[in-house]
């Protein structure tokens, strides 16, 4: 009796672990914490190119503000997300009765670390406030523009995105704006409005049925396709103006390479149209951002 306990009490400890490391892997997966992650690793990867001083605080501050909004953005579209994303929905709706509690621990986390971290707590708090009320009032109302603007969508969040990603940064350490903040926005807003063009295809026959004028809705899959691959090495174009006129350091074009895996994802994701796994690509798309520093912290270290 005793030696089927001992084999039983070890069961339930390995069952209750594997539980709970599925439990914080979808967690990390659909509850935003992997945008979250991305929006970090901009800063990080921005930052340490430019030599400006990175701290825990500001890395935290860039985490927490993605991760507010797209959590709320996950939770309010659960139910588009049924047919598109059905392991992300059936996650959030387990835990959809906490969600109040769970945006009340991310926003007061935010504030905490903006005051505790940072001098400029007013501007800050200013920033943000305009950051998250841009974000969160997409979803509640500015969702249905598209219908009447082409790519509405994917302009409106990308120009949210690229303006907290770099503006970060130099209201963090006080900087005036100059031609380095309009180059680093730009590059972060093609970028972002490549990968929301992109991940607009999973979508393009309910968008077209709503009548919503995304970029895939307007000009078809495989179109959608070549100009994201275009678009990719248009990214570029506001590194190199950076390179040439001495703004930014001549190692910023090794993002060449993130270039080529957009490309390449994208055109696996033509090659394989007829049997698409969602997920799966977005999460290519999605991890894109996360090994920037990854790849060229080190590189970058090595060069100089």
């Amino acid at each position: 009796m005793g030696e089927l306990e001992n084999v039983v009490i070890p069961n339930k400890i390995f069952d209750s672990t594997e539980k709970i490391f599925s439990f914080l892997i979808n967690e990390y997966r659909f509850g935003g914490h992997m945008h979250a992650t991305g929006a970090m690793a901009i800063v990080l990867t921005l930052g340490f190119i430019m030599g400006d001083s990175l701290n825990l605080n500001l890395l935290l501050i860039a985490y927490l503000v993605s991760l507010i909004v797209y959590s709320y953005d996950f939770y309010k579209g659960i139910e588009s997300d049924k047919l598109t994303n059905p392991e992300r929905a059936d996650f959030l709706e387990k835990k959809i009765n906490y969600y109040p509690f769970i945006m009340g621990i991310y926003i007061t986390s935010l504030i905490v670390v903006i005051i505790y971290g940072n001098q400029s707590i007013i501007e800050m708090l200013i920033f943000f406030s305009i950051l998250l009320g841009g974000g969160l009032l997409y979803g509640v109302l500015f969702k249905n523009f598209t219908k009447f603007i082409p790519a509405f969508k994917d302009v409106y969040v990308s120009l949210v995105w690229a303006l907290g990603a770099s503006f970060l940064l130099f209201i963090y350490n006080k900087q005036d704006l100059n031609m380095l903040i309009v180059l680093v926005f730009t590059f972060l807003f093609l970028k972002s409005l490549n990968t929301s063009i992109f991940n607009d295809l999973k979508d393009i026959k309910s968008d077209g049925k709503k009548g919503l004028k995304t970029i895939p809705v307007l000009i078809g899959f495989n179109n959608t396709i070549t100009f994201t691959c275009l678009l990719s090495v248009i990214t570029l174009i506001p590194l190199l103006f950076g390179v040439y006129y001495r703004v930014l350091p001549v190692y910023v074009l090794l993002f060449v390479i993130f270039t080529c895996y957009c490309i390449f994802y994208m055109l696996l994701t033509y090659k394989n149209q007829n049997n698409i796994n969602w997920p799966q690509y977005h999460f290519l798309a999605l991890l894109e951002k996360p090994i920037w520093p990854v790849v060229l912290i080190p590189l970058i270290w090595f060069i100089h």
